[in-house]
C-alpha cells in the first residue's frame, strides 16, 4: 500500500489492488485504486498517481452514471461515464 496524501476532510471508502483501467480499447494496469469521498486515486506505480475528482462523473437527475456490468471484453467491471468520456 502506497502512502497517499489526502485532504484533511477526505477519507478512503474503498481500496482495491491489481485493477485494470480501460480507456477505449487501451488497458492500463493499476497497482492500486482508492475511492475516497472526494476522488478516485489510481496508482500505476509509486511515481505515477492519477487523481480524478468525483465531480468529473456525469450526473443525470442527481444520479451518477456508474454501473457494474459483465463485459465480454473485460469481464466484471465498473463503467464510469465522465464528463469528457467513458472508462471501465
Amino acid at each position: 500500500m502506497i502512502d497517499i496524501e489526502l485532504d484533511f476532510d477526505e477519507a478512503i471508502i474503498l481500496q482495491a489492488e491489481s485493477v485494470g483501467r480501460y480507456i477505449g480499447e487501451e488497458e492500463h494496469q493499476l497497482d492500486e485504486m482508492y475511492l475516497t469521498n472526494k476522488n478516485l486515486i489510481l496508482v500505476s506505480d509509486e511515481t505515477d498517481i492519477d487523481t480524478i475528482s468525483l465531480g468529473d462523473i456525469k450526473l443525470i437527475n442527481n444520479s451518477v452514471l456508474v454501473k457494474k456490468l459483465l463485459s465480454e471484453e473485460h469481464g466484471l467491471c465498473m463503467q464510469i461515464q465522465f464528463v469528457d468520456g467513458v472508462e471501465y
